[in-house]
């Protein structure tokens, strides 16, 4: 059975079992009924729309489902199947009392949306417009007209509540004049108003952003406006008119605007000083005025006011001015009015004008406005405030007088000082002052000015210098007034130990600044203004350490006892507009730290702008390491940093300032000593008059050889006329080919004694190896190949020398190294040896295996001047008719220039098989023995010697000579008989034998005559060959004679002859022998004439 409906009093009834303790767990409604009542909403177009709260319920419970009476027996007993929440506020909830109770919740929410819509939401916009607060931080008026005006204006909206919002002002806004004691407010006119947004954290708040045209509504409120803004501290607008509102997504139109914006007012200008007063002559006996104020205009307001319009009381006299184009800005203004005065009692000068006014020092100007036109003509609200304006101004001449030294800037375009002392210096100094406010007035300095150096580094105090009287100045021209500065004073140093201190700085710094303190009277307009104060800074630019010196001219003239003589001149720039007069400098040169010298300047003024020094002085030092260093660099083409340092600064008048000299000390300049510009190297012309090349044997490739000179010279141009002496020398060349430039060989000289004879140097060469470089090795080859082969021969020399001198620049020796030598130098070659005589010969000996060995005593005459020392044997082969038939050896061989005497050994032996040589052997064999000479050819080979060098050399050797040949006579007589048995004729042949080896004769044929007759034939082997010792004689056995003629005719010659068939008949022998010389086989062609032959013919 459904439950009773929940009595209203359920409430109460649950408060009432908290309060009782009971459980309360089931007094609250389900919670699917809340969630459902929440999510209500109302629809896109407006309406309120509710979703069903619970789904539809059936009437009989599902199988298995809990029916109500199970839940109420579940909660009554405890049952473990019961349902917690059927039971609250001791009603008992069915389905159909759920549903209701739903409903009415829906149309309750309904209701309050709508009431919170159309009720509550243009309340609370209302509420938040009403307590905003508009401020306006920054307004401009502009343009001015009856009727009109341009308003700009930045400001504030704060306080406006917590939505955030947009209001728009539909219609225009009408400002009233609120807040005026009481008084009824006034309408002012109209104005459009921007969109204000607000936002942000609450209370909300914007800003405001106003350009609109201002419509005046009222001249006759607008004027009395006018009047008090100009006068009052404040005033205050009321902004009054409808606003519309977007919040939420929604808008809310009709709202009202009241709100009542504050802003500063004018307050009189009350706030006025006197920026400079500047009375001229006026027209007809007038006194023009300059009057420059300064207005404070404490409002935050800005208007543009146009031409403003005054009258004025001067003293006795009345006048009017005016200021043109102004704009009263809030804050400070500036403000100049030009006018004039009448008055009648003056002569027209403003000397009489000012005292015909009655005026003092001190001058009250009581200005009232007069009238005011603005950029569009007379605007009658305006003009209604100006005229209301009073300004007393009150002019101290004095403190304007003040002012006008106060503002000044001093600048000083040229200074000078000179005839500088101990105590004091002449300075005489050109510049202006600017700034000089607005009187024309004479200043003068009734005391010396005191003159301090200040901004110091680091924030040091100011230092006092000295004091100096100061010209006067006549301050006159337009505004700001200027004067000329023409100083011409001595300043008295009151602290030598401050002056150096700041003239040191000055002479290293870029700038330096004094300040100038004293009193100072000026006057103007027939008034005297005593009691003034100077106290001006003038900063003037520093010597910054004579920056970028640079060298011009550099010489070493000679030298003496004292050192080397140094004549230079530089240019140093002065950066500053100073000009010093300094009298003579002497400075210290130092190189690396160490004092090298001292120069001197004399007659020296350091003037703005560039400044040439002309210097002489000494170069000496006793570090003689240094000193190398110095000339080394120097002489080979390296520039010389030296520091040029002040030590001493004497004034023309014979002073010296300790201050200046403190200064001048601190002055470095570092110059850089150009090498000198050679017209030609400093060494050069490097010359080998003679020399000896030895080979060692142990090196066969001859690729290193020992150098031997007794003397080699080369040029030596100081390019400075100072005194040198050279010592030693130490030499390290590279030859090199000059077509190609390749470096093939080194040799390095070590310090060798040296001496020099006007410009030439004088050395030697001890045994010093000349070295291939590695892969030159050819081209070392090729240069005795062209010493060899040739008349002459000539290599590129580089390389570097060292010199140890003497000079007048220290008391020792000084080194200078590395002077460049690139050059060349010339042998004279040997000529291919074509001089080779051959001056004796001999036969000493032979064997079949090394053929006839003869010693030859020879003459190889040396063109050059090179002595060549080989150590070892060389060979060349003997060449005749075009073949070799044998070797020339020549045994430990040296060439010295000139003639050389020398025995050789030769070897004569054809090769096997060569019949030519073999033939060629022979002949030239037979010319010997038979005393004719030879033409032989010495052929080298690249067998001639071991060292690989001179192989090639020694191969293009061909050195033409002649063998002559011995002149002894071989056959000694002969004894002819006739075998009478046998009528055979033969004949025995003694023999001497010239060589030195023994001849052994083995066979023969031969020819024998008496003039032109044949008379017999010898085609014979000896049976018993017969051997002749060297030097000895020997008789061969009976040779058998084939006789040409007849016997008749044979005996009829002789007696015809001899007149007798007996006796000595001297015959003609052609023979060819076949013979051993030594054991060497050999076959000559030999004649004899005239040999003895003793005739036996009858037996």
């Amino acid at each position: 059975m459904p439950a009773a409906p929940m009595p209203l009093s359920g409430t109460a009834d649950a408060a009432a079992a908290v309060q009782s303790g009971q459980e309360t767990s089931n007094v609250f409604p389900p919670p699917v009924a809340v969630a459902t009542a929440s999510r209500s909403a109302a629809a896109a177009d407006g309406s309120i729309s509710v979703e069903n709260p619970l789904p539809d319920v059936p009437d009989t419970p599902p199988a298995g489902s809990i029916t109500d009476e199970e839940q109420l027996v579940g909660v009554k007993t405890g049952g473990k199947r019961g349902i917690v929440g059927r039971i609250c506020c001791g009603i008992e909830w069915t389905k159909r009392r759920l549903i209701i109770c739903a409903a009415v919740a829906v149309v309750l929410l309904i209701v309050f949306i709508l009431l919170l819509v159309y009720v509550f939401a243009p309340l609370i916009a209302q509420a938040s417009i009403n307590s905003a607060v508009m401020t306006l931080t920054s307004t401009t008026i502009t343009s001015p007209t009856n009727s009109t005006f341009q308003l700009a204006a930045i400001g504030t909206v704060s306080n406006a509540g917590f939505l955030d919002a947009t209001l728009t002002f539909p219609s225009a806004i009408t400002v009233y004049w609120t807040n005026r004691d009481n008084a009824a407010d006034l309408p002012l006119g109209t104005l459009s108003l921007t969109p204000i947004s607000v936002s942000g954290g609450i209370p909300k708040s914007g800003s405001i952003a106003l350009a609109t045209s201002f419509e005046i509504t009222s001249a006759e409120n607008m004027g009395l406006f006018a009047v008090n803004m100009i006068h009052a501290s404040s005033f205050s607008w009321l902004l009054s008119g409808t606003a519309s509102a977007q919040a939420l997504g929604m808008t809310f139109n009709n709202l009202n605007l009241a709100k009542v914006v504050t802003l500063e007012g004018f307050g009189g200008l009350k706030n006025v000083t006197v920026e400079g007063f500047t009375p001229s002559a006026g027209a007809n006996n007038a006194l023009a005025i300059m009057v420059e104020t300064g207005i404070v205009n404490p409002s935050n307001i800005t208007i543009e006011m146009g031409d403003m319009y005054f009258t004025f009381d001067l003293g006795t006299g009345v006048g009017s001015m005016e200021a043109v184009n102004i704009t009263m800005k809030g804050g400070f203004n500036d403000l100049t009015m030009n006018g004039e005065v009448v008055v009648p009692d003056s002569n027209g000068s403003v000397n009489s004008s000012i005292s015909s006014l009655g005026l003092g020092s001190v001058v009250t100007l009581d200005v009232k406005g007069d009238h005011v036109v603005s950029t569009s003509g007379y605007v009658g609200w305006l003009n209604e405030a100006f005229k209301s304006l009073e300004l007393n101004v009150t002019m101290n001449l004095t403190d304007i007088a003040q002012k006008s030294i106060s503002s000044a800037d001093l600048s000083l375009t040229a200074t000078a000082i000179s005839d500088a002392k101990e105590s004091s210096f002449q300075i005489v100094a050109t510049g202006e002052a600017t700034n000089a406010g607005t009187m024309d007035a004479t200043v003068t300095f009734p005391d010396p000015i005191k003159v301090y150096w200040t901004s110091r580094p680091s924030g040091a105090a100011d230092l006092l210098l000295g004091t100096m009287p100061m010209s006067s100045l006549v301050v006159s021209g337009t505004s700001p007034k200027s004067a000329p500065i023409n100083l011409d004073s001595t300043f008295t140093i009151s602290d030598t130990t401050a002056m150096g201190e700041f003239a040191t700085y000055m002479i290293q710094g870029t700038s330096f600044s004094w300040r100038l303190v004293g009193g100072a009277t000026a006057e103007a307009y027939g008034l005297t203004f005593p009691d003034l104060s100077l106290d001006k800074v003038v900063t003037l630019s520093g010597f910054n350490s004579l920056p970028d010196p640079t060298v011009t001219s550099f010489d070493l003239p000679d030298s003496d006892s004292s050192g080397i003589h140094v004549v230079t001149t530089a240019t140093a720039s002065n950066p500053s507009t100073i000009t010093i007069d300094m009298g003579t400098l002497d400075f210290d040169m130092a190189y690396s730290g160490t004092n090298i010298g001292t120069l001197s300047a004399s007659g020296v003024s350091i003037v703005p702008g560039t400044n040439s020094l002309s210097m002489s002085g000494r170069m000496y030092t006793t570090d003689n390491d240094l000193l190398s260093t110095l000339f080394s660099k120097f002489l080979t083409g390296t520039s010389l940093n030296v520091n040029v340092v002040g030590t001493s600064v004497t004034t023309t008048s014979g002073v010296q300032p300790s201050w200046l000299n403190t200064a001048f000390q601190s002055l470095t300049l570092s110059i850089s000593l150009p090498s000198p510009s050679l017209s030609q190297a400093i060494v050069s012309g490097l010359a080998i008059p003679a020399m000896t090349i030895a080979f060692s044997a142990s090196d066969t490739t001859g690729d290193t050889v020992t150098v031997t000179a007794s003397t080699v010279t080369a040029s030596f141009h100081n390019p400075y006329a100072f005194s040198i002496t050279v010592e030693q020398v130490q030499t390290n060349l590279e030859f090199y080919d000059q077509s190609s430039g390749t470096a093939f060989a080194t040799i390095s000289i070590p310090l060798t004694s040296a001496s020099l004879s006007g410009t030439t140097v004088y050395t030697s060469i001890t045994g010093q190896s000349l070295s291939a470089i590695s892969g030159q090795e050819s081209l070392f080859a090729n240069l005795f190949k062209e010493i060899t082969t040739g008349s002459s021969a000539t290599v590129g020399v580089k390389g570097s020398v060292t010199s140890v001198v003497k000079t007048d620049a220290s008391s020792g020796t000084v080194t200078i190294s590395g002077l460049p030598l690139d050059d060349s130098m010339s042998f004279s070659g040997f000529d291919g040896l074509s001089g080779v005589s051959l001056t004796s010969s001999a036969v000493v000996g032979g064997d079949s295996s090394t053929g006839l060995h003869m010693q030859v005593g020879a003459t190889i005459n040396n063109p050059s001047t090179i002595t060549l020392q080989l150590n070892t044997d060389v060979t060349l082969n003997a060449v005749v008719g075009g073949s070799v038939i044998g070797t020339v050896k020549l045994s430990d061989l040296t060439l010295s220039p000139g003639a050389n005497a020398i025995t050789t050994n030769a070897y004569l032996i054809a090769s096997s098989g060569d019949s030519t040589a073999t033939a060629n052997l022979e002949t030239a064999m037979s010319a010997y023995i038979g005393g004719s000479s030879t033409s032989l050819t010495l052929q080298g080979t690249t067998s001639s010697v071991p060292y690989s060098s001179l192989q090639s050399a020694f191969a293009a050797l061909s050195i033409g000579t002649t063998l002559a040949g011995q002149t002894s006579s071989l056959i000694v007589s002969g004894v002819m008989s006739t075998d009478l048995p046998t009528s055979l004729v033969g004949s025995t042949i003694t023999i001497s034998n010239p060589l030195g080896a023994a001849i052994t004769i083995k066979s023969m044929t031969a020819t024998v005559s008496y003039s032109t007759t044949a008379i017999a034939t010898i085609d014979y082997t000896l049976t018993n060959p017969t051997t002749i010792a060297a030097g000895g004689t020997a008789t061969t056995e009976k040779i058998p004679l084939s006789l040409v003629l007849s016997w008749a005719d044979l005996l009829a010659l002789v007696e015809t002859v001899l007149g007798a068939v007996s006796g000595t008949l001297h015959v003609n022998i052609a023979s060819t022998i076949s013979d051993n010389l030594g054991t060497f086989p050999n076959t000559i062609t030999y004649s004899q004439s005239n040999v003895p032959i003793t005739l036996n013919l009858l037996g």
